[in-house]
């Protein structure tokens, strides 16, 4: 079995352990994409291009994913005063609320699948993710995002 077999079974059985949904508490949930971008949106307004690169998205599917996000008041278009032709995506405060209570929810998910893991698995773990996190994004901004866009969309 390949690395990259190994590894695609791993993020199969992380997703199916997460769930499709993360729970934000009553009747609200949001997708894991969905997290990313408030996440995103969370740390400073963006343009849907910015916003896009930022969670290595292709553009139609980030289009599909805002919508969503500004029917619900989790999210609002703004017309940049800078430059009346771009539109800025912020977060609203419905919105800042219910990504803080997803990301509780999502982490405590996450620190209940680490239990059984050693301290040391842990940190080998996060830093082999990160190290993965790093080079998608490189690859990205070196120009192969239509690759690494199509596997983050399948992903998740």
């Amino acid at each position: 079995m390949t690395e990259a077999s190994r590894i695609l079974d791993c993020f199969a059985a992380l997703r199916r352990a997460l769930g499709g949904e993360v729970p934000a508490g009553g009747t609200e949930s949001i997708s894991i994409a969905q997290l990313h971008a408030l996440r995103t949106l969370d740390e400073a307004d963006r343009t849907a291009g910015e916003l896009a690169r930022a969670i290595v998205v292709s553009l139609p599917s980030l289009t599909q994913l805002v919508d969503g996000l500004v029917e619900r008041g989790y999210v609002a278009r703004r017309t940049d005063p800078d430059d009346r032709r771009k539109v800025r995506l912020s977060i609203t405060v419905r919105g800042r609320d219910l990504y803080h209570r997803a990301r509780q929810a999502a982490e405590a998910r996450i620190d209940d699948l680490l239990q059984d893991l050693t301290p040391e698995q842990r940190t080998a773990l996060v830093e082999g993710l990160e190290a993965l996190h790093s080079a998608i994004h490189a690859q990205w901004r070196a120009g192969q995002g239509r690759s690494v866009t199509a596997a983050a969309v399948r992903a998740g």
